[in-house]
């Protein structure tokens, strides 16, 4: 077994192995089962999940022991194979199982309980590729990033979740989504500014197309604007 003490940003990359932002899969797949010992509760949160392209399964978790019990469990289970690094105040155990990582998030909720996240994905997969089209379909304002693709399928409804980093004002943000997307067809039908000495800083906007709506939010941080766009529409 490995462990590790280390920054949020240095954590998810021992765990991952990989830059796994720019990767992409196409297809179905049957997940592995999820190995959980029997004083754990499981809840799926999500059981077909894209994440900047990335399929997984997503659950949450609760314990009514604390987190030693769970390391110790896994560590059972995967022996040498345990990945296991601290970002406080989460600890995160990983495993290779064939073309899957197993990952299990836990932080104590109090001295004698548990809680937190597995997730699957198939990281290791032959028929992951190269994504250099994150926000494809989208109109990303010219100049931005997009930070995070995020798709889910929860019972028919079909959801997709981005989020965008530029250094051009909120303002500048809300003029350019609003006639874009108008351009394209969406009717506004609420938009809610807030403002700090005369200077726009957030900024709220909701757009219909048929079936779909959009919901928008632009707000700005450090001298920063990072737009959270979420399309929901049936499947």
């Amino acid at each position: 077994m490995q462990r590790v003490t280390m920054t949020l940003v240095g954590a998810v990359m021992a765990v991952l192995g990989c830059a796994w932002a720019s990767l992409a899969f196409a297809g179905d797949r049957e997940y592995p089962e999820f190995p959980v010992p029997d004083f754990v509760k499981t809840t799926m949160v999500a059981d077909d999940v894209t994440y900047n392209g990335v399929p997984m399964r997503l659950m949450e978790f609760s314990s009514t022991k604390p987190e030693e019990a769970l390391v110790a469990f896994y560590e059972a289970q995967w022996g040498d194979e345990l990945r296991d690094v601290t970002m406080r105040p989460w600890r995160v155990l990983s495993h290779k199982n064939g073309e899957y990582l197993m990952t299990v998030q836990v932080t104590e909720s109090n001295e004698m309980r548990a809680r937190g996240n597995l997730s699957i994905a198939p990281m290791f997969s032959g028929a992951l590729k190269a994504d250099k089209e994150l926000g494809k379909g989208f109109p990303v304002m010219p100049g931005s990033k997009v930070l995070n693709d995020i798709r889910s399928n929860d019972g028919g409804k079909v959801s997709r979740t981005l989020v965008l980093g530029s250094n051009r004002s909120v303002r500048h943000h809300a003029n350019y989504y609003r006639k874009r997307l108008e351009d394209m067809g969406w009717q506004e039908s609420f938009h809610d500014i807030q403002s700090a000495s005369n200077r726009l800083k957030d900024h709220n906007l909701v757009l219909t197309k048929g079936e779909q709506r959009l919901n928008m939010n632009f707000a700005e941080t450090a001298g920063q604007t990072y737009t959270v766009a979420v399309l929901v529409h049936p499947e």
